[in-house]
């Protein structure tokens, strides 16, 4: 099918699971972060507040790592950096059974604005990253349709549909903690993915970094 031609891309099937394991964490926070606010016993507004960190932090710092990529960083390495935010915010908000620390609202405050910076970082390298790949390796001659269009959307669809749904049932059966499981794989799947494609080469700046990955993609075959 045309619709899932773009999965031949080994690249592009990287992309696809760093969106689907960014939106899998949405996911989880829209199923745990109601109740762990409760326990805090705070006025609609500060909840209302609490929710706005995270998407507050993504639209104020996408445009900054967007423009480190575009200026010849390594997007591939900043997406894992980003991936690491997403680790602290992991500990702070849900630790996991095995890590010994506990639930307090400077904690669950500040794992939603890693949350948010790392989740800018994840989306806004990826989706420059998408395009870059796809203009210096002729990929839309090889994928039918808008492949960063389907990527985008089976990647946030199905991520936010099963972290919502595995959450649920984790959070429900075992507890939240445990229900971190996941996430803490994910992310580091991701990590792994991502700098043994960064690395393949060695990646050297040139004279122009403006230019640097239209010249020298960090991903190839």
């Amino acid at each position: 099918m045309h619709l899932f031609s773009w999965m031949k891309n080994l690249r592009l099937v990287l992309y696809f699971f760093i969106i689907f394991a960014t939106f899998y964490y949405i996911g989880f926070l829209s199923v745990t972060l109601p109740s762990l606010l409760k326990q805090f016993h705070l006025d609609s507004i500060f909840i209302g507040l609490m929710f706005s960190i995270s998407p507050f932090a993504y639209g104020l710092t996408a445009p900054g790592w967007l423009w480190l990529s575009k200026k010849g960083v390594n997007s591939v390495l900043l997406t894992c950096i980003a991936s690491f935010l997403i680790f602290g915010s992991l500990v702070l908000i849900a630790p996991a059974s095995f890590i010994t620390s506990e639930q307090s609202l400077s904690n669950v405050s500040a794992a939603l604005l890693l949350h948010g910076l790392g989740t800018a970082g994840k989306l806004a390298c990826v989706a420059y990253t998408i395009q870059r790949d796809l203009r210096t390796t002729r990929s839309y001659a090889e994928v039918a349709g808008q492949p960063s269009f389907l990527v985008f959307l089976f990647g946030s669809t199905l991520g936010y549909a099963s972290g919502t749904v595995t959450t649920g049932f984790t959070d429900f059966y075992v507890g939240v903690r445990k229900a971190t499981y996941v996430l803490f794989g994910l992310e580091a799947v991701t990590v792994a993915a991502a700098f043994i494609f960064a690395f393949r080469r060695n990646y050297r700046s040139p004279m122009h970094p403006g230019a640097a990955e239209e010249r020298q993609p960090i991903l190839e075959h």
